[in-house]
């Protein structure tokens, strides 16, 4: 017997300084930062933010300036701040006009006149992360002495490809498997599995442009182990991506 018990988490991606919602992403320049002054970002409609570390706490507010270098023009913004680590967000910025790289300049300057700036390479085209999944396991119950009495729960982790998703879970010893739609990346709802061991868990996701990523786990009682209720789950190396026509 299988049944979801539909439980949803707050959604987060893996990428540095990255927060990911339903439909948009903030990609945050520090001004500060010692690294490259040229950093490149794949952009899919979500937003470009800044985040500034005022050390002096003089004035009360920063003026901002972006210059597009690829097509020679400019803007400023002007942020209140406050002594420490700020984080501003470009609400104005529209990319979605453009279809070629675009090169900024962002430049802004402390209380002291000391002039921060970085150069940011948009892609507009840039291909998304591929996508990449995983399964997670919370066993609820185990035994092995009595493997009808085991009961674990699963998820599916979802990162990349493009939103929304497609989950399709499969189980061997079970004909009918579960499906669900997943609108952002991130944890799917929760599966209860309570087949006795051993046996084999599939995962299929598939995203919105037809990428599709496989995963397969093997659920076994570890009959070696001195504690009788040991559970072994063994991942599938082989991996399989491709495009569906």
């Amino acid at each position: 017997m299988l049944f979801g018990c539909f439980c949803f988490a707050q959604q987060y991606d893996e990428l540095t300084n990255h927060v990911r919602t339903a439909d948009t992403t903030t990609y945050y320049l520090n001004l500060n930062s010692s690294f490259s002054d040229l950093q490149q970002v794949a952009f899919k409609g979500g937003k470009i933010g800044v985040i500034f570390d005022d050390k002096f706490g003089i004035n009360d507010s920063i003026r901002l300036e972006v210059v597009n270098l690829s097509f020679l023009d400019s803007s400023s913004y002007v942020f209140k701040k406050t002594y420490g680590v700020n984080k501003f967000i470009l609400e104005s910025l529209d990319f979605s006009k453009y279809d070629s790289l675009v090169v900024l300049n962002l430049s802004a300057k402390d209380d002291l006149g000391k002039t921060h700036q970085k150069n940011l390479l948009v892609d507009p085209k840039k291909d998304i992360l591929p996508i990449s999944i995983s399964i997670i396991k919370s066993p609820l119950q185990i035994n092995c002495q009595n493997p009808e009495l085991t009961k674990i729960e699963y998820f599916s982790d979802v990162k990349g490809g493009k939103a929304p998703y497609l989950v399709e879970w499969n189980f061997s010893g079970n004909e009918k498997g579960l499906t669900e739609f997943l609108p952002i990346q991130g944890y799917s709802s929760a599966i209860m599995v309570d087949l006795p061991p051993p046996y084999y868990i599939g995962l299929k996701v598939t995203d919105s442009c037809g990428e599709v990523e496989f995963q397969t786990l093997q659920v076994i009682c570890d009959a070696t182990s001195t504690n009788y209720n040991t559970i072994l789950f063994t991942i599938d190396p082989a991996k399989k991506r491709f495009i569906e026509k």
